[in-house]
């Protein structure tokens, strides 16, 4: 949910919000495959094509 907020505040911390996202969505997706949870896996690949598309877009 920080990353959330960072992002949403509006206050130059964008960067540090989407590398939390990718983060997040890295260690969920690692999370999901242990775990043979595809469709959660799925879930996670956007999640962290968001932060992706976000860090780029924010550099």
């Amino acid at each position: 949910m920080v990353y959330a907020v960072l992002i949403a505040s509006n206050t130059g911390n964008e960067m540090i919000g989407f590398s939390l996202l990718l983060i997040s969505a890295s260690l969920f997706a690692v999370w999901a495959v242990i775990d043979a949870r595809w469709t959660f896996l799925l879930l996670q690949l956007f999640y962290a094509g968001s932060a992706v598309f976000g860090l780029v877009r924010w550099a």
